[in-house]
């Protein structure tokens, strides 16, 4: 890292203690021999000053070389990974930052590079295909590298140039079915949003290592982890799966990384920052992921309300949400870490409630309306009065966002179920286009304990329920489930391997019975003709559209 024009006598270097995942990760615990020197190759005093931070002292010196090591070998979306096969880099663990000079133009080269390999990012070349510049070090750290011999598939929609950047032996088979499925996922984005807020646009797909899958959005680009496929190589792969989390991630194009909370326009990478928006950055971009699929001809409406009548199942099934408000879950997401907060009584799912809150939201939008506004119409408004002119909102503007974007009160909407705890209304609002909840129950197997798992870490076991033979089998509050064990049937019987003081041991017990809550979405019987018209309008969004050369 070299640094120039130096007019201090000391620098202050920091590395994040987050990126983009809300949780504090210790980016420095894999950073190491942080050294500097002058011009000549004379040593400078390096101090840690802190957990994240070290002193230079300069000593009047115009420019000064930085060295250090970083251990990468983290597979996934969230993490950074040099192997003999690729090299994927989140920039927040790697790139130390200045202090005082934050927001300075960078520049970076990679050095040392495979002759066969390539280099993808969302940062812009300059000069070369290995020198990249970036407007600033929050701009560096949002565009993470993939650097290997990946596949690349090229497409343009609305004068934006996609990439589409995978690298895996089990990857994709049919480049041309791949591309087909994300160009809708794309058109569909900016016929709702109405906008086009960039000029390049990555996607970068690792079929490589790993149980979980995921993705992270970044400014101009998307990281996303499927594991390898345990098909037959001669099959494809299932490119439905991994349209659904690419459409998430690229609807985060606005909101999360432009539509965003004041306090994450400029955030401190030092501490957590708590927000009690995340419902609405994480569970409105998660409904939307599912729009784009309907919209897009992707999903049929089936399975569309199959997959909201699955959240509020998952939100039903935790007792956290008659206790909790989802502003209240939304700002406790930085104890994700911790495996107790995972507990049905301790919290539930943000994603999940924002999103079942978004649906509720749009069916009372355009049934008030009659089809003239809808929640497209407010996410535009936040996008065109917030995002672009670079502003965050406070959680207290949303609920007058919508109530004047959409000409109806939502006060009472947002008192009662996103500050407030009461009963979600499904009936009454799901009856505004002619659907209904039905609610039934199934056997499941009851193992007879609790594990919670931190973004595909091993599940540690979070609670035993006395008496059951699970806690007869000899299982202890922080084993580490090493097993497999979630599709095993009740009454089986099952082999659970943990991991306790660093030693692996086997429990076997049969697993118990227990009744649990399923949910769908049905139709009501002749439907009026101003139901039909908000289902109608839920599918197809608006008549209005862009143009935009392909």
């Amino acid at each position: 890292m070299r640094i120039r024009g130096i007019n201090h006598p000391y620098l202050d270097v920091s590395l994040p203690a987050w990126n983009n995942l809300y949780q504090l990760r210790n980016f420095v615990d894999n950073l190491s021999d942080v050294t500097a020197s002058d011009a000549d190759g004379g040593p400078l005093e390096v101090r840690r000053v802190g957990s994240h931070t070290w002193h230079i002292k300069t000593d009047a010196v115009a420019s000064l070389s930085l060295r250090y090591q970083v251990y990468a070998n983290e597979p996934g979306d969230f993490y950074s990974l040099i192997d003999e096969n690729h090299a994927f880099l989140n920039g927040a663990n790697i790139f130390l930052y200045l202090e005082q000079h934050r927001s300075v133009p960078l520049r970076l080269e990679v050095a040392g590079l495979d002759p066969v390999w390539r280099i993808a990012t969302g940062l812009d070349q300059d000069g070369s295909a290995t020198a990249f510049r970036a407007q600033d070090y929050d701009h560096l750290i949002d565009c993470p590298f993939e650097i290997s011999d990946f596949h690349k598939i090229d497409f343009r929609s609305h004068r934006v140039d996609f990439e589409i950047v995978y690298h895996g032996e089990r990857g994709v088979e049919e480049p041309e079915k791949f591309r087909s499925t994300l160009e809708p996922l794309v058109e569909t984005s900016f016929q709702l949003m109405r906008d086009v807020p960039l000029k390049r646009y990555v996607f970068i797909y690792h079929f490589t290592g790993g149980k979980r899958g995921g993705g992270m959005e970044h400014r101009n680009s998307t990281a996303i982890n499927k594991p390898p496929t345990l098909k037959p190589i001669t099959s494809a792969r299932n490119y439905l799966g991994i349209a659904g989390v690419s459409a998430h991630e690229f609807f985060h194009l606005w909101n999360v990384k432009r539509i965003r909370p004041h306090h994450y326009v400029e955030p401190d990478w030092t501490r957590p920052i708590p927000t009690p928006a995340l419902w609405f950055g994480e569970g409105f971009t998660s409904y939307y992921g599912s729009v784009i699929l309907l919209r897009s001809g992707l999903h049929s409406p089936a399975r569309f309300f199959r997959s909201m009548a699955d959240r509020i199942g998952g939100i039903e099934s935790r007792s956290s949400h008659r206790t909790l408000s989802v502003e209240e879950v939304s700002a406790d997401a930085w104890r994700y870490t911790e495996p107790s907060y995972l507990l049905p009584e301790n919290s539930y799912s943000y994603y999940s409630k924002g999103a079942v809150l978004a649906f509720l939201a749009d069916l009372k939008i355009r049934s008030e309306t009659k089809g003239r506004r809808s929640l497209d119409d407010v996410m535009r408004f936040l996008n065109w009065f917030y995002a672009k002119p670079g502003k965050g909102f406070e959680p207290e503007d949303l609920p007058r966002v919508f109530s004047s974007v959409c000409g109806c009160d939502f006060s009472e909407f947002f008192k009662n179920y996103v500050s407030g705890t009461e009963a979600l209304p499904y009936q009454e609002y799901l009856a505004l286009a002619g659907l209904e909840l039905v609610r039934g129950e199934r056997t499941a197997a009851d193992f007879g304990f609790e594990a919670s798992s931190n973004h595909g870490e091993p599940p540690i076991v979070a609670r035993i329920d006395e008496g059951s033979p699970a806690a007869e089998a000899g299982l202890q509050l922080g084993d580490v489930v090493l097993s497999q064990y979630r599709g095993v049937k009740a009454g089986e019987e099952l082999s659970l391997k943990v991991l306790r003081g660093g030693e692996e041991q086997e429990l076997n017990f049969q697993t118990g019975k227990k009744e649990i809550l399923t949910i769908q979405i049905g139709s009501l019987e002749d439907p009026s003709p101003a139901q039909h018209q908000v289902q109608r309008g839920l599918a197809e969004g608006d008549r209005e559209m862009m143009s935009g050369e392909q």
